[in-house]
């Protein structure tokens, strides 16, 4: 999704610096268009951000794991102790455990 929003707005630049239609411009001032662009600006900057906060944890636990090969393991073990100490579990409880262990493991594992 988040490639969508930046594809559209990549095009939506091309088109001005061409020279866009009138009608396009006239579009893009609706207020519809102009809260749509908002929303695409932001979730834009949330996706720069996404991406140097990984591309720097990833650098971090290359460098760290170099003198700790067990490092991903043991923050593994860190969310699997959080876990354990919930009582009762909930379904929310199991969503949050698997969504940390899958956003432990984006962040760990090197890219391709």
């Amino acid at each position: 999704m988040e490639i969508l929003y930046m594809g559209r707005s990549v095009a939506r630049h091309w088109e001005r610096e061409r020279g866009g239609s009138a009608a396009l411009r006239a579009k893009k001032d609706r207020r519809e268009d102009i809260e749509r662009d908002k929303r695409e600006r932001q979730q834009l900057a949330l996706t720069a951000q996404n991406f140097a906060l990984q591309t720097v944890v990833r650098a971090l636990v290359d460098h760290a794991r170099a003198s700790d090969p067990e490092l991903a393991d043991r923050l593994e073990a860190a969310i699997d102790a959080r876990h354990a100490r919930l009582e009762p579990l909930s379904d929310t409880d199991r969503e949050f455990t698997e969504r940390a262990k899958s956003y432990l493991w984006l962040l760990t594992t090197p890219p391709d």
